[in-house]
């Protein structure tokens, strides 16, 4: 008896090792009871595994409490809603780490405050451009573009990814974060690096033309070349990355253009259509990887139909009979409860609880649009979508906005460029966010229409101001987090 006692304390001890449980707490103290908050992490504690809104918890008086399990050290991020920011951080095993959040309601600020394991590291990561993608590219945008030689490209890039780091580098020295910790965001650092150097060149290397760039199009290719063989996505240094996936495309893309030689074989495995046919050059456990995080994506977003949806599930499936990936595709199939078809325009009013559907008119003439449904009214057209992030954070104005609007008898349209398939998702957001007043589903469908009235691409958010006879007026505002100069804008352009 003796004996088995010994051996189960053992068993348990040896489970307690491999699956370590995380503890994640959020306070926000004017956080709303039973807001949701999206955890974007590893279905099962492997990194390789992450899924996109894998699974989400609730704010209950003021607080979020969230455990999981984890192999090894891995990166997580917290999707943003009206109480808190994108969180990306990274954990490790056995990390208790408490994420306080202070929004002040009359600048609209919010500060992040990192406590528990690894909190400095946290706290760089969630600032340190070298983390954030998007900001990567902004930094380094202007050296490749700026640069005279190759050289000297490579050499004050390579000197930027050094100083970016740095800070991690000192905390390491310090030893206020832990050495798995290091080594994963030092992995981190180049796979991001690589993502915003090859994006760059890319750019360049389309608008050549344009002389935007001082570089031949022979030096740009010589640049992914280069830190695409030393941060090689395929390599399996860099299986726990998050942005391994996305270099992996562009690896592919290199590979299938001529800019890398072909070292890597195909390997189809009749998953991907014609346009996406080069991603047979990644290994299989990439492609199945790509294939249902695209496919997850795309359910999440209402970018795909539910029927198309069963289809593909069916056919990775058949390829990967026992793929980890396939429960959360099939838990994402399912009908959309409410059905709203492109070019629907609504009204919503949280105050009374009601989301009237007024009509359907498609956009054929965004003017004739206006005076058909605001006739002798100025309108604000707020452009949006529910994937869009920075949309929802100037979503944080919505009240003063509104206030401003009702004060100057002004009508306010939020006009979603959503995916057609994602009505739910669009009655959930303007829900979820207190948009009050005048909707319209115009859809991706509309997107054509749009480049050609405003006569350039349309990125979101997205701010036009009609006046009173249908004229547009402004056709690019500043937003509404740029307060007196989008208030200002607003007066100017209809008093002239």
């Amino acid at each position: 008896m003796k004996l088995q006692l010994v051996l189960f304390c053992i068993l348990l001890s040896v489970l307690s090792v491999s699956s370590q449980n995380i503890k994640l707490s959020i306070t926000n103290p004017i956080a709303k009871d039973n807001s949701e908050v999206w955890f974007c992490r590893s279905i099962d504690g492997d990194p390789v595994n992450y899924v996109v809104k894998y699974d989400k918890e609730y704010f209950n008086h003021g607080k979020v409490l969230k455990s999981f399990l984890v192999d090894t050290t891995m990166f997580v991020m917290i999707a943003d809603n009206p109480f808190l920011p994108k969180i990306r951080l990274v954990v490790s095993k056995n990390d208790s780490i408490h994420i306080q959040v202070d929004q002040d309601t009359i600048t609209h600020k919010t500060v992040i405050q990192f406590s528990g394991n690894n909190s400095k590291g946290n706290e760089n990561y969630y600032i340190n451009p070298l983390f954030l993608g998007g900001k990567m590219l902004g930094v380094v945008y202007p050296i490749i573009k700026n640069a005279i030689s190759l050289s000297q490209a490579i050499v004050q890039t390579e000197q930027l990814k050094a100083r970016l780091f740095a800070p991690m580098d000192s905390l390491f020295v310090k030893k206020e974060i832990s050495n798995d910790y290091f080594q994963f965001v030092k992995l981190e650092g180049d796979a991001e690096f690589l993502n915003a150097v090859l994006s760059i060149t890319n750019k360049f290397i389309s608008d050549i033309g344009d002389d935007k760039c001082k570089l031949k199009e022979y030096d740009l290719k010589k640049i992914q070349t280069y830190y695409c063989e030393k941060y090689d996505p395929f390599s399996d240094k860099y299986r726990n990355v998050n942005y391994r996936d996305a270099n992996s495309r562009f690896k592919c893309v290199l590979i299938s253009n001529g800019t890398l030689s072909s070292k890597q074989h195909l390997t189809d495995l009749n998953i991907w259509d014609k346009d996406n046919y080069h991603y047979n050059y990644a290994p299989k456990e990439i492609q199945e990887r790509m294939f249902a995080s695209d496919l997850i994506f795309r359910q999440k977003f209402g970018m795909i139909s539910e029927a198309n949806a069963i289809e593909q599930c069916n056919h990775f499936q058949y390829i990967f009979p026992n793929s980890i990936f396939l429960p959360v595709i099939k838990s994402s199939i399912t009908s959309q409860i409410i059905n709203i078809s492109p070019f629907t325009l609504a009204k919503y009013d949280n105050s009374l609880g009601t989301f009237e559907l007024i009509t359907k008119d498609s956009l054929t003439s965004f003017p004739m649009f206006i005076r058909r449904h605001f006739a002798g009214r100025a309108v604000l057209v707020d452009m949006w979508a529910t994937y869009c992030s920075p949309c929802k954070m100037e979503f944080a104005f919505a009240k003063d906005v509104g206030a401003f609007l009702s004060k100057h008898d002004i009508d306010l349209l939020y006009f979603s460029v959503d995916n057609e398939n994602n009505g739910l998702g669009w009655t959930s957001d303007l829900k979820k966010y207190n948009l009050n007043g005048y909707h319209y589903f115009a859809t991706d469908k509309s997107e054509d229409y749009l480049k050609a009235f405003l006569n350039s691409n349309v990125t979101i958010p997205h701010y036009l101001l009609f006046n009173k006879d249908g004229n547009l007026v402004d056709g690019n505002l500043p937003k509404p987090s740029e307060k007196e100069l989008f208030y200002n804008s607003i007066l100017t352009k209809l008093n002239n």
